[in-house]
């Protein structure tokens, strides 16, 4: 049977939704039943192909590697077998795509922020990834790091630590015996660098611990010259991390150096830490680098040339100093 033609177009709108042509009568038409739907059962849903038996959707508040997320994806035990696979795959990808190191930049990282990673383990990982040095080590360390093809940039271990420093004359001495006893080890194995601290005021006011500073600099820098090593003492801010530190602002650091006078007596200028404590890094550098200051940014990654060939050494994550 054919179905009724409408007379118009307001009786096609009449017959869909007769509510909404007002004016318009319903036809009478004989009552029945609605017909009864009968309910679908699970033999009469046909399986989609197209329709994915599992989607995750991952929402994450930074950039992530395949692999991490890869990891996140793959967390029940029944994909493990399977990401296996595809972990070494997009492992190889990922490696592949990575542009090739110039060799302008010596990165290197802290031993004492991977204190739980066996030195061995971590030797490993750093030279994958590129890592050419492991700074704040010891003389202990150092067969380990050749092992691995790996340098100290700047080598730690002065008595007394951030605290207790040149800053106080009893405690020259035993600064100057350790330099005397690491400096030949230091050059034995081809590293440039060794650090050292001024020690914290506790009472004491800034010029007299510049007078001391210089007088136990000044016993320092020719163990340094014999070896051609360079000692540095490094600026700290004081403000959140170091407090009461005093080689702490940068005209004091490169006002020592001036009066030691030595190309093997330098200040370690610590880009993370001066940015607290002062700012105006760019033109800080500018005015103080020739000759006297080494730099290095903690925590923000990159480095310039060797301080052997006159440049700025720096660190990440958190050092790297070259």
């Amino acid at each position: 049977m054919e179905p009724a033609k409408s007379e118009d177009r307001a009786c096609e709108l009449y017959e869909l939704n007769p509510a909404t042509i007002p004016g318009h009568k319903t036809p009478q038409q004989p009552a029945t039943k609605a017909p009864v739907k009968p309910k679908r059962t699970d033999k009469d849903k046909k399986p989609c192909n197209l329709r994915p038996s599992r989607v995750i959707i991952i929402c994450v508040s930074k950039k992530i590697s395949r692999r991490a997320a890869l990891r996140k994806v793959t967390g029940g035990s029944v994909a493990i077998v399977t990401a296996g696979s595809l972990s070494h795959r997009l492992q190889a990808a990922d490696e592949a795509s990575a542009p090739a190191l110039k060799g302008r930049i010596h990165h290197s990282v802290c031993r004492w922020c991977y204190g739980k990673i066996p030195l061995d383990e971590l030797c490993r990982a750093a030279k994958q990834i590129g890592i050419q040095s492991l700074d704040l080590m010891e003389p202990p360390d150092f067969p380990t790091l050749r092992k691995h093809g790996l340098i100290c940039a700047m080598v730690s271990g002065s008595p007394g630590g951030i605290g207790s420093g040149l800053n106080r004359t009893e405690n020259h001495d035993r600064i100057v015996a350790f330099f005397e006893k690491t400096a030949p080890i230091v050059a034995d194995y081809g590293y440039p660098n060794i650090i050292c601290m001024s020690g914290n005021r506790n009472g004491m006011n800034d010029e007299q611990g510049l007078e001391n500073c210089v007088i136990g600099a000044k016993r320092i820098a020719p163990i340094a010259e014999k070896y051609n090593v360079t000692a540095y003492i490094e600026l700290l801010n004081s403000k959140r991390d170091h407090h009461d530190y005093m080689c702490d602002h940068s005209s004091w650091g490169v006002e020592l150096c001036k009066r030691v006078g030595s190309e093997h007596f330098k200040l370690l200028f610590d880009i993370y830490h001066m940015q607290i404590m002062e700012g105006e890094l760019i033109a800080t550098i500018r005015e103080n680098h020739q000759g006297r200051t080494g730099c290095r940014c903690c925590g923000c990654g990159g480095s310039w040339p060797s301080a052997a060939s006159g440049g700025w050494p720096t660190r990440r994550p958190r050092h790297t100093t070259r």
